[in-house]
């Protein structure tokens, strides 16, 4: 095998282990969904403190992305993407015998610092290995990982939660255990040439421009999260409420509902490239908004939807995984010189774990006392949000890689 060749394969192992990774981190996030549906009646907690659960990930996401983004930065992409995982699989095992409510939020939030710190790093390193004709592409590979991580949760759920009130914590145990090979596997993805090559340079500020992308990139980030956590941690809820059904049901239907995300991520692997990703994240967040508000105004008008919210649920779950879903995370990185690529990633994605608690809590507070309707509307009214600062703001077809990596401070 002659070095090009061998070069290639690397930088596609790579690719390869890191979606496993993002896989692992989102059956994490829609695991404690699951497990919430009966630690709200074996632990007798309320729907507040539930969604506060449920936050305590994103919560350490947020300050994990800032962390780990900046020390990427300094220290090298390939290190911390080896270590993190390790703190994820202690962190996940320690959570799943957690004996209370606090102790089992203190591992969930150490969860949130590992599983932060990966995804901003993850996709500024794919950025730097990948070809350029091929790097929005295989980001939304990548990215299509997470899609099954919460079907296999959702699947995970409906077979473990059968098995009596312990069921949640072998949920919680089987993504540590999952970990396991990924920690192997990534000892043997290389470190970044780029980083390699500007490791010696001193830490550079952000442009102007850098500035700018992001405002617009947390502002979208933060728009899409706000309704996309707060779906993934009470999606289970959810669908008891308009199925009327157990948890055990429920868990199996959420699987259902979440597998329309596969032929939506498809079919953006597919297009991103054609059609741009400004067109993929407007219109997507145009139709998840639509889907959602009418689903909202239907709860609260009492209206019959058993049938009726299927269908909008799947609609806006499509909208979002055609779109924004992957938009976000990705687009990011393009807007940022490689020395301050993994800090500026990991300030847009600590926005849109911030949006995501601000989801969580505010539906869990409005499902408390006012009923879930109120809730999901708010969930429309970002993504409506999103739409319009899209629109208006998010570059369509100017080429920043070159210009950014040539930029002046």
């Amino acid at each position: 095998m002659n070095k090009d060749a061998r070069t290639i394969f690397a930088s596609n192992f790579a690719t390869a282990i890191l979606g496993f990774g993002i896989f692992i981190a989102t059956y994490d996030i829609a695991a404690i969904s699951i497990s919430i549906l009966v630690l709200e009646r074996t632990w007798h907690i309320s729907k507040f403190l539930a969604g506060f659960l449920g936050a305590s990930t994103l919560i350490g996401a947020a300050f994990g992305a800032l962390i780990g983004g900046h020390m990427a930065d300094l220290f090298g992409r390939r290190g911390l993407l080896i270590y993190d995982f390790i703190g994820y699989f202690l962190a996940s095992i320690l959570s799943a015998v957690s004996i209370n409510y606090w102790m089992l939020f203190t591992f969930r939030f150490f969860i949130g610092l590992t599983i932060g710190a990966d995804y901003a790093i993850v996709f500024p390193y794919i950025s730097e290995m990948r070809p350029k004709n091929r790097v929005n592409r295989d980001m939304a590979i990548v990215m299509l990982a997470a899609n099954f991580g919460m079907i296999i949760a959702y699947g995970s759920g409906g077979l473990f939660l059968g098995l009596g009130n312990y069921g949640w914590r072998y949920v919680l145990a089987l993504g540590g255990f999952i970990a396991l090979p990924a920690i192997f596997l990534r000892y043997k993805i290389l470190e970044s040439g780029h980083w390699r090559r500007l490791k010696k340079l001193p830490f550079r500020s952000f442009s102007d421009h850098e500035k700018r992308s992001i405002v617009f990139s947390s502002a979208a980030w933060f728009a899409y999260q706000v309704g996309d956590q707060g779906l993934s941690i009470f999606l289970p809820t959810i669908m008891a409420f308009i199925l009327g059904f157990g948890f055990v049901n429920s868990s199996y239907y959420s699987l259902i509902v979440k597998a329309v995300t596969i032929p939506a991520a498809l079919l953006t692997v597919y297009t991103i490239d054609k059609l741009g990703k400004k067109f993929l994240q407007t219109y997507g967040f145009l139709g998840r908004s639509i889907a959602l508000l009418s689903l909202g105004f239907i709860i609260i008008y009492g209206l019959d939807i058993r049938y009726y919210g299927i269908v909008l649920l799947l609609l806006a779950y499509f909208f979002g995984a055609a779109g924004p879903d992957k938009t976000v995370v990705i687009s990011p990185v393009e807007n940022f010189r490689y020395e301050v690529r993994c800090t500026g990633e990991g300030i847009s994605e600590s926005f849109g774990r911030i949006g995501g608690i601000f989801g969580v809590l505010v539906f869990g507070f409005l499902a408390t006392y006012t009923g879930i309707g109120p809730g999901i509307l708010v969930f429309g009214i970002l993504d409506l949000f999103g739409f319009i600062i899209s629109a208006l703001f998010m570059s369509g077809t100017i080429k920043y890689r070159e210009y950014i990596n040539n930029v002046k401070t």
